[in-house]
């Protein structure tokens, strides 16, 4: 086992799993994340994003469990593994000068200062640029004298944003970063991380759920559901393929006949769904016929093409024959996590 070689992957997880108590929270994890990308983490509350944040960083430790047998027929117990550059953060210490975690709440004394807060930053990370992290701070307009007790929840989460982007560490996640910032200082936040990326690539992983705010910066999706990795897909692979399709009952069932229905929504004038499998841009181009027979083609050479429901506003009137549009993430999202959809 070649333990100190480095890995091709920023972040890989090796079949995690988590318990409290006797109650499992994380499931057979596995993942691989390239480096230099930014990745979108998605989750509802409770679906085990934190805690994997946490198993990730060595805020907590994986719990055994059994997987795959001996030669004798006995099942093996293993905790998995977490790995950030091929190590783990708990086993090598010059992996959490390389790891920044920048979390939902911020754990720091109540008398600390923000400019102490700063300078303990900058001891721990060896990419720390102190001249962005001054500029960070007149944006924010965060006073360093502050003590930290008297930070009010948007300058906390300021405070957080400004070390998760000054410290340029090479693997940095953002844990529902902008809670309590109003919609200027969210802007800033993500036009902010767009540049600084683009000059001094690493890998990003936000986790939050402002989707459609944020989405404009992932490149991949990763989502995560009840406790399993549901999904990991390039983000502009997913929305190209999504579209919805809307119309009178006979119209819609007629076009996707054959094809593996998840849900569907009546509708004034008729019935919605959603079509997974459409190509590049095909959504915006294609004829209702056209878009029949793509989906029929499709569907003859896959094992049918994921569908679901889509929402549309309750006085929509439809026209004869069906309409094709796109479909956010958040909606997307919302979709595949709500009913047990990619179970």
């Amino acid at each position: 086992m070649q333990a100190n070689r480095e890995s091709e992957f920023a972040l890989e997880l090796r079949h995690v799993n988590h318990h409290y108590g006797s109650k499992q929270i994380l499931f057979d994890m596995n993942l691989q994340l390239p480096p230099d990308r930014i990745y979108g983490l998605l989750g509802r509350n409770g679906a085990g994003k934190t805690t994997l944040i946490n198993l990730i960083s060595a805020q907590i430790f994986q719990s055994f469990e059994a997987h795959g047998r001996s030669g004798d027929g006995r099942s093996m117990r293993s905790p998995g593994q977490a790995l950030i550059f091929g190590h783990t953060a708990y086993e090598h210490r010059d992996t959490m000068k390389r790891l920044c975690v920048i979390r939902e709440k911020t754990n720091m004394p109540d008398s600390l200062r923000v400019v102490q807060a700063l300078k303990t930053a900058a001891s721990l990370y060896p990419n720390w640029d102190e001249q962005y992290a001054k500029h960070l701070m007149e944006r924010f307009a965060l006073d360093p004298r502050k003590k930290y007790k008297s930070l009010s929840r948007g300058m906390e989460s300021a405070l957080g944003l400004i070390i998760g982007l000054a410290s340029r560490a090479e693997l940095t996640i953002f844990d529902e970063p902008s809670l309590g910032l109003d919609a200027a200082a969210r802007e800033y936040f993500y036009d902010e991380l767009a540049h600084d990326f683009d000059a001094h690539p690493r890998t990003v992983i936000i986790s939050t759920h402002m989707i459609d705010e944020v989405s404009r910066l992932f490149e991949d999706v990763v989502i995560v559901d009840k406790g399993r990795i549901t999904l990991h897909e390039p983000l502009a692979e997913l929305l190209n393929s999504v579209v919805t399709v809307a119309g009178p009952r006979a119209e819609v069932e007629r076009q996707t006949q054959g094809l593996r229905m998840l849900h569907e929504e009546m509708v004034s004038g008729g019935i919605s769904a959603q079509a997974l499998g459409l190509g590049e841009n095909e959504s915006e181009t294609l004829s209702p016929d056209e878009f029949n027979a793509r989906l029929s083609a499709k569907a003859n050479q896959t094992d049918g093409i994921c569908m679901r429901s889509v929402w549309v506003d309750a006085g929509h009137r439809f026209e004869p024959g069906v309409e094709l549009h796109p479909l956010p993430l958040q909606k997307l999202f919302v979709y595949m996590t709500e009913g047990g959809a990619y179970k």
